[in-house]
């Protein structure tokens, strides 16, 4: 089953962040979001899109020490840990982006 997502001006600013800091942490993504998560006062406005961009597949988290994650752009992501496979229709403003998955 293929499920479409769009693709929110908040996404794509996480994914250009990563694309610039490959191997940042999500809290170093979500501050740069919004202000409530460099406060720490809502960290949930700057996580829930670094989690968005993650499942549409325009981010790339890997698993550090803990519950820590490093974050790579697809292109810059190590090879260790496939992709999981499920098939994803990318879209931005109704348009086709591109297909990830089978």
């Amino acid at each position: 089953m293929t499920k479409q997502i769009r693709i929110g001006s908040q996404m794509s600013r996480a994914a250009a962040i990563v694309a610039a800091n490959p191997g940042c942490s999500m809290l170093f993504v979500a501050a740069k979001l919004h202000i409530g998560a460099a406060r720490g006062t809502n960290c949930a406005l700057g996580y829930n899109p670094v989690h968005r961009a993650i499942k549409a597949g325009l981010i790339v988290a890997r698993s550090g020490k803990g519950n820590a994650y490093a974050l790579y752009a697809p292109s810059d992501a190590p090879s260790d840990a496939p992709y999981d496979g499920i098939p994803i229709i990318v879209t931005r403003h109704g348009q086709l982006i591109g297909s990830i998955g089978r």
